[in-house]
């Protein structure tokens, strides 16, 4: 009966699984580009050298815009989008699978329907902003610091990197100074 169970859990997950997929990718290419994601687009003219400025790119943090600078200019919008849309699906898939090796099945489902349905990370997955990447980062940094296996040196790298993806991770940094 338990492999019954655990047998249609896993249809289940892969079904919320393709259903967030779905949500995500086929909402990219719905509108155009809007203010916010033009300035985005702006950003990723400039050299990662310029991005690294802080008169280029303030208020906004580099790291995001960098990556971005990886695609052509003359990408279509859903392009543009689509980093944003593969971060936000990892968000949903990372704490889910990291909650089915703790055995903490109902959990995983639970956390895998809220990420997968909830309308602002599908917003944040399907809109060229950093939101869905700082999302995961911090996802990964609270996930590796629940699971205690987090060295200070992991835990620098995935602060600063969030920092630089949203200034507001600036108290992830300091943290562990509390």
């Amino acid at each position: 009966m338990e492999i019954l169970n655990k047998k249609r859990l896993w249809i289940l997950f892969i079904f919320i699984f393709s259903v967030a997929i779905i949500l995500r990718f086929i909402l990219l290419n719905q509108r155009e580009l809007w203010l916010d994601e033009l300035f985005s687009f702006a950003f990723t003219t400039c050299s990662p050298i310029e991005l690294l400025s802080p008169k280029t790119t303030l208020p906004q943090t580099p790291f995001y815009f960098i990556l971005l600078s990886s695609l052509p200019t003359s990408s279509p919008d859903w392009l543009f989008r689509l980093p944003s849309a593969i971060f936000g699906f990892m968000t949903v898939l990372f704490p889910t699978i990291w909650l089915i090796r703790k055995q903490m099945f109902k959990t995983a489902l639970i956390t895998s329907v809220l990420l997968a349905f909830n309308p602002w990370m599908i917003y944040w997955s399907i809109e060229a902003r950093m939101y869905s990447l700082y999302g995961l980062l911090i996802t990964i940094l609270i996930l590796q610091t629940v699971e205690e296996k987090i060295s200070n040196t992991t835990w620098f790298i995935l602060a600063t990197l969030s920092f630089f993806t949203f200034p507001y991770a600036i108290f992830y940094l300091i943290y562990p100074f509390l």
